[in-house]
């Protein structure tokens, strides 16, 4: 990961910068389109970046957001929780219904959200797609 000067700083301010953001890395990071309106202020069309590890859920992860992978192949931005049954997850969203107990092969912290409207195009490109975040 690389850091950039954010909130309040630019290259010529002789300020320091408020504080520092991580920017994914290209070579080690993956973009997600969400895919729907369960996420609240998170839209339809934006960019969910995740290091691309794909590893297992674990503790570090509870009730952070992220992007997951049931074990029934759905990739999904919720946040996690543990689940009530060994091995199983609660994957809350904002406005729509929680998913509970579900099986999770893996999970990874959303490191970046990327604003972006949608083009027509891009609209049928990606309703023709599997693996975009519902």
């Amino acid at each position: 990961m690389s850091s950039a000067a954010f909130a309040g700083s630019s290259p010529m301010s002789e300020n320091p910068p408020i504080l520092y953001a991580r920017l994914p890395d290209a070579a080690s990071s993956a973009g997600y389109v969400v895919r729907g309106h369960t996420m609240g202020a998170i839209r339809d069309g934006w960019i969910v970046f995740i290091e691309n590890k794909q590893r297992p859920p674990g503790d570090h992860l509870l009730n952070e957001l992220c992007v997951v992978e049931t074990k029934a192949g759905e990739n999904l931005i919720r946040y996690v929780r543990k689940g009530r049954r060994p091995g199983t997850w609660d994957l809350v969203t904002v406005t729509g219904p929680d998913m509970r107990d579900v099986p999770v092969v893996w999970a990874e912290l959303v490191i970046l959200i990327q604003p972006h409207s949608l083009s027509g195009p891009e609209i049928e490109v990606l309703n023709q797609m599997d693996g975009v975040l519902g």
